[in-house]
C-alpha cells in the first residue's frame, strides 16, 4: 500500500513537471508571435498622421513640420518610433509630424521626387525637416548608421520644439 501510494506521488510530480513544460512551451511561442506582431505595426502611425508618398507634395508645410519615412519588422526603427512618441506626447507636437510607411516600397528616389529634394536621403529610416515651405534639414540613415530618436530629437531642440 505505501509503494502504491509513493508510485502515485512520483506519477503525479511527472505530470506536474510535464504540464508545467509544456505550458512554458505555450507561452514562450505565444509570447515570440505577439513580439512579431508588434514589429509589424508601426508606433508612429498609430499616433501621428500618415500619409502617402504620393500625397507628399500636396501637404501643406507652413509651420515646422518634420515627415518621418520608416518601416516595420525591425526591432530598431520599433524602438526608434516608440522613443520618439513618448517625445511627441509629452511635448504636444504631434500635429508637427507626418508618417510614410515605406515597407511595401523602399524607393527613395519617390521621396526625391516628392519633396523636390536636392539633399540626399540614403536609405530608411529618415526625417525631412520643413519650415515655411522649404527643407531645412534632412537625417537619413547610411549603410554604417541608422538613425535613432535622438538624431530627430536634436533637430527638434533646434527648432525649439521641445526643451
Amino acid at each position: 500500500m505505501k509503494k502504491e501510494k509513493k508510485k502515485n506521488n512520483y506519477l503525479l510530480l511527472g505530470l506536474i513537471i510535464i504540464a508545467v513544460f509544456v505550458v512554458g512551451i505555450f507561452a514562450t511561442s505565444t509570447i515570440n508571435k505577439m513580439k512579431a506582431n508588434n514589429l509589424n505595426i508601426s508606433p508612429l502611425s498609430k499616433e501621428i498622421k500618415s500619409i502617402q508618398i504620393k500625397d507628399l507634395d500636396k501637404t501643406k508645410y507652413d509651420k515646422f513640420t518634420a515627415v518621418i519615412f520608416s518601416y516595420t519588422g525591425s526591432d530598431h526603427t520599433n524602438k526608434m518610433e516608440n522613443e520618439l512618441v513618448k517625445v511627441i506626447k509629452k511635448n504636444k507636437i504631434k500635429d508637427s509630424f507626418y508618417y510614410v510607411d515605406l515597407t511595401q516600397g523602399n524607393n527613395i528616389e519617390e521621396i526625391k521626387n516628392a519633396v523636390n529634394l536636392e539633399q540626399k536621403v540614403e536609405k530608411l529610416p529618415a526625417a525631412i525637416f520643413f519650415k515655411d515651405k522649404e527643407v531645412i534639414k534632412v537625417v537619413s540613415s547610411t549603410d554604417e548608421f541608422l538613425i535613432s530618436s535622438g538624431n530627430i530629437i536634436q533637430v527638434l531642440e533646434i527648432y525649439d520644439l521641445i526643451k
